[in-house]
């Protein structure tokens, strides 16, 4: 996050969208988020929870492009009553490489996190869905006790919300309108489209508006969006006209690729929607006076 910010501080991400640089590397700057990231948060919660502990897996996309969400989950559980503990020695869950026919450099990062989360039995808490997802698949692509065992804990942050917390769970009103993007990982390889909309249906008076009922990709897909830019920005599209469409001033979506990706075509279009991971909104609208 550190060298981001330095990035777009000296104005390099700017003069790097008007130099003639190869198309994958003004591509690539493209995408890259416009604001600033935040510092991340202490690690570790002082004292001890109430509830016990729960690890919280940051992912490398999480931690370089979208630490607010990062923050936002730690804020969330811990007045959940949760100590928050982020391992030092985690790292990127492998999907990229497992998807683009990696596999071996995909076990050697699964290790890495297997050895990282080790020792204890507490819940390993997941914020991007395609995260969420090649972690539970450890068990299928490795299996193995500790692999076996690792799954066992990991969770969705959303799923862990609705699943465990549900009834504890009271927001302040919001009288707003959201855009709601489901990515293909949240619906399809996790299965879990249903708490996203459950957990945001406690919040009264927020106004949820489902841009993809039927399913359809963004054209995020991993790298799919560096490496076949064209296809992707076409899937994109579809998404771009509907959020215009909707009238909504924030987009919501559980994927930190498909939020760079939809980020980065609000950009072009000169759309002015304000993009976030849901758990954002529900934490600052959180009501933690009752619980127990």
């Amino acid at each position: 996050a550190g060298a981001l910010n330095g990035y777009r501080r000296f104005g390099l991400q700017r003069l790097a969208g008007h130099l003639p640089l190869p198309a994958a590397i003004r591509r690539l700057n493209a995408l890259l988020p416009t604001a600033p990231q935040r510092q991340a948060l202490t690690a570790h919660t002082p004292g001890g929870g109430t509830r016990g502990k729960a690890h919280l897996f940051r992912g490398c996309a999480g931690s370089s492009f979208d630490q607010q969400t990062l923050d936002a989950t730690q804020q969330l559980l811990q007045k959940l009553g949760y100590q928050v503990s982020i391992p030092d020695r985690q790292g990127c869950c492998g999907a990229l490489h497992q998807h683009n026919g990696e596999p071996a450099a995909a076990a050697q990062l699964a290790e890495i996190n297997l050895h990282a989360f080790a020792g204890n039995d507490d819940p390993v808490i997941a914020t991007a869905s395609a995260c969420s997802a090649q972690l539970l698949a450890y068990r299928e692509l490795y299996r193995d006790t500790a692999a076996a065992t690792f799954t066992q804990r990991v969770c969705d942050i959303l799923h862990f919300l609705n699943a465990r917390h549900a009834q504890e769970l009271h927001f302040r009103p919001c009288a707003q309108r959201v855009a709601l993007y489901m990515p293909c990982t949240h619906r399809n390889s996790l299965g879990q489209a249903q708490d996203v909309m459950q957990v945001l249906e406690r919040v009264p008076g927020l106004e949820v508006l489902l841009l993809n009922p039927d399913g359809g990709c963004c054209g995020a897909a991993g790298s799919y969006m560096l490496s076949q830019p064209q296809l992707s920005d076409a899937l994109r599209d579809k998404v771009l006209d509907r959020i215009a469409d909707s009238g909504a001033g924030t987009l919501l979506t559980t994927n930190i690729g498909c939020s760079l990706h939809l980020q980065a075509g609000l950009r072009q279009r000169n759309l002015t929607v304000e993009v976030l991971h849901p758990v954002v909104l529900l934490e600052s609208l959180l009501d933690d006076t009752g619980i127990a």
